[in-house]
């Protein structure tokens, strides 16, 4: 499980508010669902769990919004000192996407894991970037990222619906008690490929992984 401490936001939060009949909440200083939302969820699916159930690995990184330089320094610390870490990892969740159901895969071509993950409630969307970009690459691990509830990101208007928090904390659980120990999703990256077209070159990706 993946989520990033840092927010955009500078301000202390001073304030907050709640709107009952939109389930929202939302502060004047920016209540930075991004991440916070992630951040709360990981830690309410910790508490849920049954004792002695076996515990997910966990990612937090510190400036994801900045550009995941941490997160590429951790990758390269746990490869040449502790790769052992990755043996139990079977793919990586990422709590760190907008609206309500939305399944983020990047460059992730694994149509099983795709089928897997959104067979929980969720929907293929797309995205621009997050640490399991990094995360996928360099382990050669599926990943995928998933709504948290937040809306309006990196604006002191932002908002956080409280259901869809509930709502993928309850997806997620579900996953981490049903998840095969003997099943681990490969990456299969998809290719680089440039189109032309009007004004140059535009870049896409094809449906091939590099296999």
């Amino acid at each position: 499980l993946c989520a990033h401490l840092d927010t955009v936001h500078k301000e202390t939060i001073k304030e907050m508010f709640i709107e009952p009949e939109k389930g929202v909440i939302y502060s004047p200083q920016g209540i930075g669902g991004d991440d916070r939302c992630g951040v709360w969820i990981i830690l309410k699916i910790l508490k849920s769990l049954e004792e002695g159930a076996e515990l997910p690995s966990l990612f937090f990184s510190t400036d994801e919004e900045v550009g995941s330089a941490s997160t590429k320094l951790a990758c390269e610390w746990i490869k040449k000192e502790e790769p052992e870490l990755m043996d139990d990892v079977r793919f990586f969740i990422q709590l760190d996407r907008k609206n309500t159901e939305d399944s983020i895969y990047y460059n992730c071509n694994n149509s099983d894991f795709e089928k897997y993950i959104n067979g929980y409630g969720f929907k293929t969307s797309y995205g621009t970037r997050t640490d399991i970009c990094i995360l996928c690459e360099q382990f050669d691990k599926a990943g995928v990222n998933l709504s948290c509830g937040f809306e309006g990101e990196h604006k002191v208007t932002e908002t956080v619906n409280i259901s869809t928090m509930l709502a993928t904390t309850d997806k997620v659980l579900n996953i981490i008690k049903e998840a095969d120990k003997d099943v681990i999703y490969d990456y299969s990256p998809k290719i680089k490929t440039y189109h032309s077209g009007v004004g140059g070159n535009r870049c896409g990706y094809s449906a091939y992984d590099y296999d």
